[in-house]
């Protein structure tokens, strides 16, 4: 809650600075990559952060036309300080079908390009990710679930702790094994009330092949690769993360048919043997959200901004105005 109203309070300055500054995205140049996650008709903190409402999305492809220049990825370069109005990218991680659904007529509407760094979760016969399962089974599932010999415990937040100090759940999938993300789902099954609940649909529904083929098709989207199952790559061993990103990789290319060179690093995050092992794997281009202070200045990688869902339109092209690069 703190978060929330520290977020809020900070859109609100950012909102009084683009008012005084607006003329200045016209002059300073500049290049900022946007992530986004999902769209839907509303947004809703109650279930996640990830996902904005398309009034929202529309404001800010509305702002993103007046007073700054939509660009394909392709195209931003590291280091453009160019004069000139501010280029932006936009993405969308994870491959949630509310992209296809409610951002894209909206991208057509203002003709603005979008990569799409899906996951390959359909391979493992999936069609939810492991962080919105849990985050739309914390009121449904028992107090009390035990995956892969661990217990974890709901406390009055609805998040599954481990007993004695042990970590979260989402920790513990986050870094674990193939096998505990397995149990996970398997102890979570019976308890997936939000499949009955069709507007919920938004916020963790993937798209399947068929929609995914058609997106590919689309002369404004690019398809990327963000992993197979959304696990932490630099906590996994390095034969597991070689086969994340070498299976995404193949299993979209096979779907779309062209290749597929560039990589979002689930979680925006990312170490020098985990881009290296891109590299090996194919990839050209990667991608984080780790935040212009801590992101490495490594050949191919670039940051990006993650978008703010509690604050206004002008608020947001201000925060990206300030993460130009």
């Amino acid at each position: 809650m703190l978060q929330r109203w520290r977020a809020r309070w900070d859109g609100m300055l950012a909102s009084r600075r683009f008012s005084q500054q607006r003329a200045r995205l016209a002059l300073d140049g500049g290049c900022t990559i946007v992530a986004y996650h999902g769209v839907a008709p509303r947004s809703s903190g109650r279930l996640n952060t990830k996902t904005i409402s398309s009034a929202l999305f529309e404001q800010h492809l509305r702002l993103l036309c007046q007073y700054a220049t939509p660009i394909r990825l392709r195209e931003a370069e590291i280091g453009s300080h160019a004069a000139g109005r501010l280029r932006v990218a936009l993405t969308f991680d994870d491959g949630l079908a509310s992209v296809a659904r409610y951002a894209l007529p909206l991208l057509e509407r203002y003709d603005v390009p979008a990569t799409l760094f899906v996951t390959t979760a359909w391979t493992d016969r999936r069609d939810v990710l492991w962080p919105d399962l849990v985050d739309l089974c914390r009121r449904s599932a028992p107090p009390s679930i035990t995956v892969d010999g661990r217990t974890f415990h709901r406390n009055r937040r609805g998040q599954f702790q481990g007993v004695d100090g042990a970590g979260s759940l989402r920790d513990a999938a986050r870094n674990g094994s193939r096998a505990f993300l397995a149990d996970l789902y398997r102890v979570l099954a019976p308890h997936q009330a939000f499949r009955h609940d069709e507007a919920l649909a938004a916020y963790w529904r993937l798209l399947d092949e068929d929609a995914l083929r058609h997106l590919s098709a689309h002369p404004l989207i690019e398809i990327g690769a963000h992993g197979v199952s959304h696990r932490f790559l630099p906590a996994l061993p390095v034969a597991d993360s070689r086969r994340e990103l070498a299976a995404a990789r193949e299993s979209l290319e096979a779907v779309i048919g062209r290749e597929v060179d560039a990589l979002a690093h689930p979680f925006g995050f990312a170490t020098a043997e985990t881009c290296q092992l891109a590299v090996e794997a194919g990839y050209r281009r990667q991608y984080l959200c780790a935040g212009l202070d801590t992101a490495p200045a490594w050949e191919g990688v670039q940051d990006r901004v993650g978008v703010n869902p509690f604050v206004s339109a002008e608020a947001e092209l201000f925060r990206w105005y300030t993460a130009r690069r």
